[in-house]
């Protein structure tokens, strides 16, 4: 039987970690993941990794832990056409920028559920 966590992540969203830089300045990703995750569309006062206040968009509660500055699509990658670079999340609209993670530890107490739950602010 599945716990809370795992039944609360309904949407299918594709994620982007970042990979690195190309040399010339811009910033390259691994290949596109899907994940299923519980995507809340609410806007949320938030600092970013450089402790500026922003607004998020989204928060995300992945099954994962995921990294600052990769993207998130709310989503299936079947659902985009050939002519759309999937490689590229910057290049996709509606793909968000992870601006803040953050993890709750240990929300059971049974030692057998140590599960944690990551959130992502976008």
């Amino acid at each position: 039987m599945a716990n809370l966590i795992d039944r609360m992540r309904q949407q299918d969203a594709i994620y982007w970690s970042p990979l690195g830089n190309d040399g010339f300045g811009n910033k390259t990703y691994n290949a596109p993941v899907q994940l299923r995750v519980r995507w809340e569309k609410k806007r949320e006062m938030v600092r970013d990794k450089n402790g500026q206040e922003v607004i998020s968009q989204a928060i995300v509660y992945p099954p994962t832990e995921l990294d600052l500055d990769g993207f998130l699509f709310e989503g299936l990658l079947i659902d985009f056409d050939s002519t759309v670079d999937t490689a590229d999340p910057l290049s996709i609209k509606g793909a968000f920028e992870i601006i803040q993670i953050a993890t709750t530890p240990k929300l059971h107490r049974n030692k057998k559920q140590n599960r944690r739950l990551e959130h992502a602010w976008l």
